[in-house]
């Protein structure tokens, strides 16, 4: 969020007009689509991988 501080705190302090509000935010989804679009991860998270993982660290973490 650094990169937008100084931004969203004009937007909270109501500096900034809502039109350009949804401008930006709209903005911002179309980056986050494109972004997800090209990601390299997988549709759905490997669920056992995660909760082997998981437990392995509580177990060494009991120890």
């Amino acid at each position: 969020m650094s990169e937008h501080r100084e931004r969203l705190l004009a937007v909270k302090r109501g500096e900034v007009a809502w039109p350009q509000v949804e401008t930006w935010l709209s903005g911002l989804a179309t980056e986050a689509d494109d972004a997800a679009a090209r990601s390299p991860l997988p549709p759905e998270p490997d669920r056992a991988r995660v909760e082997d993982f998981l437990v392995r660290v509580r177990r060494a973490s009991a120890r």
